[in-house]
């Protein structure tokens, strides 16, 4: 890194941007120093199974993968340790810290497969497979933001849209592999529906059409706009209706949630729109998403939809658009998948630097999503079938066996040849 590329990222991302970027890199660089010397002084011979490195205990979507990616493995019979790097003595993580491996029995050379996130932290290593889980939301944009993964060896999706592109659009070198999502849905015991409806002042009779997001993952690639103007758009004049948004990170974007509140005003349904911004326990959060009647994602792409993910296991009927990851389980026997086309677009229209190379994305048909929230609406049978439906594949397609399964093949696959000895640079 030159002088020059330091200068550039400071006029792209701000001097904050970049001392957190220069954090990130120096914990990075630690990391490596760890495991190449843990790699020479215990030099194992590997066994069949699974090396995270990752910040499980860290907040956030990924972390959280991670760290359900352990506790799968761990269910379905697979030996795993863990090394996260962030860990601390917080008694807030007391229950996370005891999946992590204690760094004096960390042996990064014990088990065959070793797996980080994006970051790419773990050096080759002889004799074991080093491979980076990454996901991606749309067909392009992946490598000019990411370019380090052209030299990687073996990257992992874990959606066959992700798969698809990363084999499009990474060099032949690279293997790409997928591994089913460890998604993890033990939902405790839920309030009644009537309780939740009081507790956040939405009417009790009403037909209620619910989606939840985070303003920080991109604003237009979520599209809540899209979201409340279809529902404007079904139900115009229907005063039995409310449409309800759960959100995260509100606060951190006023203007975002003072143009999305004026948006409702100026289509007429402020009144029957409930935005929720405080932060709900589990419980509050799948109960929410319970006590409504429909679940709406008008997404133009998704890394995986963990809020449709949820609302089909608890049974709610989904309107998702058909494109990117959310189509390894939303089906048209499950779900109503909502039409798009694939439309050029500028970087900066989604609403997040990540996504500044993406030159396309899916714009979903708003007429054919509030025609099917209508039909959701009068007729109660369909909405209990394809909640049904959504409710049984999920609870089969990502079952224990299902990921056992997975991880195995993945365990199977032969490692790459090339790799580093012990840590150490290779000199060929």
């Amino acid at each position: 890194m030159t002088i020059a590329d330091i200068g550039k990222r400071v006029l792209r991302y701000g001097v904050d941007g970049v001392t957190l970027w220069l954090r990130i890199k120096l914990e990075e660089w630690k990391t490596r120093r760890f495991i190449r010397a843990n790699a020479r002084n215990y030099p194992l011979k590997p066994e069949r199974g699974l090396t995270i490195v990752a910040g499980v205990s860290a907040p956030g979507s990924l972390s959280k993968v991670m760290r359900d990616l352990a506790l799968t493995a761990r269910d379905a019979g697979f030996p795993v340790q863990i090394y996260d790097p962030g860990a601390t003595e917080d008694p807030a993580q007391t229950g996370i810290l005891a999946l992590v491996t204690p760094q004096q029995d960390f042996r990064i050379r014990k088990y065959s497969l070793v797996l980080d996130v994006f970051n790419g932290v773990v050096p080759p290593l002889d004799g074991i497979d080093v491979a980076s889980v990454a996901f991606w939301e749309f067909e392009d944009g992946f490598l000019e933001v990411y370019p380090r993964f052209a030299r990687k060896s073996h990257v992992v999706a874990m959606s066959d849209f992700d798969a698809t592109v990363f084999r499009r659009l990474l060099p032949s070198t690279v293997r790409t592999s997928k591994l089913l999502y460890p998604f993890r849905f033990q939902p405790p015991h839920l309030p009644s529906r009537s309780e939740i409806r009081k507790k956040f002042g939405s009417p009790p009779d009403a037909f209620a059409v619910f989606f939840n997001f985070d303003f920080g993952s991109g604003y237009g690639r979520k599209n809540p706009d899209g979201a409340m103007r279809t529902f404007a758009k079904a139900f115009a004049d229907d005063s039995s209706t409310v449409l309800v948004f759960k959100t995260m990170r509100a606060s951190d974007f006023p203007d975002l949630v003072t143009e999305l509140k004026r948006l409702a005003n100026d289509l007429g349904i402020f009144h029957r729109f409930l935005m929720i911004s405080s932060y709900l326990s589990n419980s509050d959060l799948y109960g929410l998403t319970n006590a409504c009647d429909a679940y709406l994602s008008l997404h133009r792409g998704e890394g995986f939809g963990l809020g449709v993910a949820e609302a089909m296991s608890l049974g709610l009927p989904v309107v998702a658009t058909d494109y990117s990851s959310t189509t390894e389980f939303c089906t048209s026997e499950n779900s109503i998948l909502v039409p798009c086309k694939t439309v050029p677009i500028n970087g900066s229209q989604t609403g997040h630097l990540t996504y500044s190379y993406v030159t396309k994305w899916a714009e979903p048909d708003m007429d054919f999503a509030a025609d099917a929230l209508r039909r959701l609406k009068s007729d109660a049978a369909l909405r209990a079938q394809i909640g049904a439906a959504g409710k049984s594949f999920m609870s089969k397609h990502f079952s224990v066996k299902s990921f056992r399964a997975s991880l195995a093949q993945l365990l199977d696959e032969p490692a790459p040849s090339k790799q580093l000895t012990s840590g150490k640079p290779s000199n060929t």
